[in-house]
């Protein structure tokens, strides 16, 4: 089992939530998704990287909720959330 340094990241990551209706900031959601999915290539030595389905302006038009992880006040990471077909359930 691998432990995080003393000095570890989770004390200087935080979460908030994202207003991806501005196009600045669906940019930057683009470009960590672009990014995430470089590394999975990478990962599973895949040659010919797609790159993220979703275009800037389509993820500033989404109806989702999305949430951000800033380091140092970098966009690091996100997630989104919707509602999923069956009630009371998330996607």
């Amino acid at each position: 089992m691998a432990f995080l340094p003393e000095t570890s990241l989770t004390s200087a990551l935080h979460i908030e939530p994202l207003d991806q209706r501005d196009l600045s900031v669906a940019r930057r959601i683009h470009a960590v998704l672009r990014l995430a999915h470089a590394q999975e290539a990478a990962l599973l030595q895949v040659k010919h990287e797609r790159g993220p389905a979703q275009t800037p302006e389509a993820i500033q038009a989404s109806m989702e909720i999305y949430l951000g992880a800033f380091l140092d006040g970098e966009l690091v990471g996100s997630v989104s959330l919707r509602p999923d077909d069956e009630p009371e359930q998330i996607n």
